[in-house]
């Protein structure tokens, strides 16, 4: 919560500054380092205290700690990548590459998990999301790239 509270905020900051006159490239380059510094910080932290009371508070799912460590992984570090979005957005005022990869992250992890989770249970839903966080970050890099060096 705390990462995507940090996140939600950079799309109307980059906007507004953006309206000033700021260096776009400067302010992602400096919001790109802060939350990843942050989101490795989080994973650090958040691993050994997830497992630590899944396994004192709910002993009955240690089985699913690889499960939720995957997921960890998933959900907290692509966020430095997908906040480089933000910036592109407030560049371009528009919201079709956010559009584009909303339809697309939707679209994989519909067909991954009706792939994946019927054949290894939970395991393939926690690697249906490893996956689409991989496909959308390199979606994003490319977009990124093509937006600072094209």
């Amino acid at each position: 919560m705390f990462l995507g509270a940090l996140n939600n905020v950079l799309l109307p900051t980059a906007s507004f500054y953006t309206a000033l006159g700021k260096d776009e490239k400067k302010m992602s380059s400096i919001s790109f380092r802060v939350l990843a510094l942050i989101s490795l910080l989080v994973v650090i932290v958040s691993i050994p205290i997830a497992v630590i009371v899944v396994e004192k508070l709910f002993p009955d799912y240690i089985q699913g700690i690889k499960v939720l460590i995957l997921l960890l992984l998933a959900m907290t570090l692509p966020l430095p990548i997908g906040s480089l979005i933000n910036f592109i957005i407030a560049a371009n005022k528009s919201l079709s590459p956010f559009f584009i990869l909303s339809l697309l992250n939707g679209s994989l992890v519909l067909l991954t998990s009706f792939i994946l989770i019927p054949r290894i249970g939970i395991m393939g839903g926690a690697i249906s999301q490893v996956i689409v966080s991989i496909i959308s970050s390199s979606c994003l890099c490319f977009k990124d790239f093509n937006f600072y060096f094209g």
